[in-house]
């Protein structure tokens, strides 16, 4: 019990903020998704975010899965208080990062050749192509992001994940807003200006921890 007392703090304290942080990448996706849900009454927008999302996440997770491979790599040179390493180990996420961005974004411009290929309606798989070919930009930034965030949380850093998807949440929302139904001067783009808010926002997640974490 002893050693239950001990180590549930600071357990507790590395674990609650990369919860938090993740639960804010989910919840902008459930912002999306209202707010594009709100564009037509025959909900063809929000199909067909939804059939793009289901295709972008799974090419998106796989990228995602490779980079978190640096996280042994950091953990053991924190451990060691060998920093040098644990910046090589980030170095080489990154390097990562650019090297199979390119393979991901060719896998997600074949987004409607797919969502056909599976039997999807011809119109939605059109407007879900478009979607995403204004994504195509972010997807350096996003592993970028997620290269930096396990840096930072194989080193115990762990707060400014927190702040940074809590402040892109709101970001995140004023884009949306913005884009996607024509605020502030700028042309309503409806479905496409979702993709594209959702693109700043991934480039914004990272400069901010970028800024925020080092």
């Amino acid at each position: 019990m002893l050693i239950l007392k001990q180590q549930l703090p600071p357990l507790l304290t590395l674990a609650l903020p990369v919860m938090g942080a993740q639960f804010g990448m989910m919840l902008m996706g459930v912002v999306d998704t209202m707010m594009v849900g709100r564009l037509d009454l025959d909900s063809s927008a929000l199909a067909a975010s939804s059939i793009a999302n289901a295709w972008l996440f799974a090419i998106l997770w796989f990228g995602m899965g490779l980079i978190q491979g640096i996280d042994p790599l950091i953990t053991q040179a924190h451990g060691a208080k060998r920093q040098d390493h644990a910046l090589i180990a980030m170095q080489r996420g990154l390097v990562l990062s650019c090297v199979i961005s390119l393979p991901l974004i060719v896998g997600i411009n074949y987004a409607e050749e797919i969502l056909l290929f599976f039997q999807q309606d011809a119109k939605l798989a059109s407007m879900a192509e478009s979607y995403l070919d204004v994504q195509l930009w972010s997807v350096p930034f996003f592993l970028f992001f997620i290269a930096l965030r396990q840096y930072l949380q194989g080193r115990e850093i762990v707060k400014p994940m927190l702040w940074v998807a809590i402040i892109a949440n709101v970001f995140n929302v004023f884009t949306n807003y913005i884009l996607i139904y024509g605020k502030l001067g700028f042309p309503a783009l409806g479905l496409e200006g979702a993709g594209i808010a959702t693109s700043i926002t991934r480039c914004f997640m990272f400069f901010a921890l970028l800024f925020w974490g080092l």
